[in-house]
């Protein structure tokens, strides 16, 4: 799959030069005596093994043409006690989490620009990605290998 969409975005786009990843798993509502081996495994491949065979093949990309962003998109992870319990959302959510984390501490020597994001709320998707552009295209140094959190009030920045 990840080969394909090297050939898809290589033959549409001729250059990728932004790549930005959002993590929004989808929700399992069931009880772990209603969970099929089945359901792990679509997890597994869709929500999680998936993001490192793409983080991959951008890496090496970025690292051929000498430039370009890549960007992660992670969500904020809350529950209240009237939220159903996702069984799964929350792990995949958490492994991104993690794997981005790992890819931002390893991007200090990198030619291209790594970056993490987090901090949207619904409602303020236009302002959010208002806000996640324009740090990607301001192309600073220092605002890579590290998380960007937006706040609603944004002060000062």
């Amino acid at each position: 799959m990840v080969f394909l969409i090297r050939i898809i975005a290589k033959n549409r786009l001729e250059k990728i030069s932004n790549a930005i990843l959002v993590c929004s798993p989808p929700a399992v509502f069931k009880t772990p005596d209603a969970l099929t081996p089945r359901d792990a495994d679509i997890l597994a491949n869709d929500e999680i093994k998936w993001w490192f065979l793409l983080v991959r093949e951008l890496v090496l990309y970025f690292r051929r043409v000498g430039s370009g962003s890549l960007s992660f998109v992670a969500p904020e992870i809350g529950s209240g006690k009237n939220t159903p319990v996702d069984l799964l959302g929350p792990a995949a959510s958490a492994s991104f989490l993690a794997f981005a984390q790992s890819v931002l501490a390893s991007a200090a020597n990198e030619s291209f620009q790594v970056m993490g994001f987090t901090g949207f709320e619904l409602g303020s998707e236009g302002e959010f990605l208002s806000w996640l552009f324009k740090i990607i295209d301001e192309g600073s140094r220092k605002n890579s290998g590290r998380w960007h959190r937006y706040a609603k009030l944004r002060l000062f920045r």
